[in-house]
């Protein structure tokens, strides 16, 4: 794990170039940016609902008011 999180999670694994020309639609780029070499991120949040947990401190924070129910929220941030 320690080996495989450095090279492939989190916003330090790829440059900014290698982003642009590998991963960027030319859709994206058409509609979302104005200059050259601009790079295009979507950020994305989703409800995961959960299980209730034996926990009692997990169960308090995850328990949602709004929605009745326990669940995460993880962001997503990806190039488009």
């Amino acid at each position: 794990m320690k080996d495989f999180v450095p090279f492939h999670l989190g916003l330090q694994h790829i440059n900014r170039q290698t982003a642009i020309e590998q991963y960027q639609t030319t859709v994206a780029t058409i509609l979302h940016t104005n200059k050259p070499k601009q790079l295009c991120v979507v950020a994305d949040e989703t409800y995961l609902f959960i299980q209730k947990s034996s926990n009692n401190q997990l169960q308090r924070k995850c328990y949602s008011m709004h929605k009745h129910r326990n669940l995460v929220k993880p962001m997503i941030l990806t190039a488009t």
